[in-house]
């Protein structure tokens, strides 16, 4: 650093500074401004990362209050990976008062949903499915509508992802 302040106080020929002194600043006064960027520098990541994650903890805090239902599926949506995670913002559901609906074929998607005020389980985070069926379950009922059986079910997915395991887990 203090190599950096001969730099700017007196400037550097091979570099290309100039420095303070040659542009007509005084050198106490372009030591003192070089001491007050070296203090700001000291705190200028901290209060913009600060600042940065207060903003985001505001918003994160607004749409956890007026949208809980919403926000705990997205959540749990972004963590399905992780059982023990999920697990966990389940518990903390059924404290907020917000019932988790057991899996859908007729009206999950493939992360955590909104139903009828509630969260619909996340096909997808259903274990040894697989993206892909699930993936081609949800095409499927868009295209053709709901199914009506399970051979409905069996029979129209049947030339796409779907083997035994996968239905016997569904």
């Amino acid at each position: 650093m203090e190599e950096e302040r001969k730099n700017f106080v007196y400037g550097n020929e091979e570099q290309g500074v100039k420095g303070c002194v040659a542009n007509g600043i005084d050198e106490k006064v372009a030591n003192k401004i070089y001491d007050e960027m070296i203090d700001f520098a000291k705190y200028a990541f901290n209060k913009s990362h600060a600042a940065a994650y207060a903003v985001i903890s505001y918003q994160t805090a607004y749409l956890k209050y007026y949208y809980p239902v919403e926000f705990m599926a997205a959540l749990m949506t972004s963590v399905m990976a992780n059982i023990n995670k999920v697990s966990e913002y389940i518990q903390t559901c059924r404290n907020m008062g917000i019932a988790i609906l057991s899996p859908d074929v007729n009206e999950g998607e493939s992360g955590f949903s909104v139903s009828g005020g509630n969260i619909r389980y996340g096909l997808s985070a259903i274990k040894s499915v697989g993206h892909p069926v699930i993936t081609a379950l949800i095409k499927e009922r868009h295209e053709h509508g709901p199914y009506k059986n399970l051979e409905d079910f069996i029979t129209r997915l049947s030339n796409k992802e779907l083997n035994k395991r996968a239905v016997e887990i569904l």
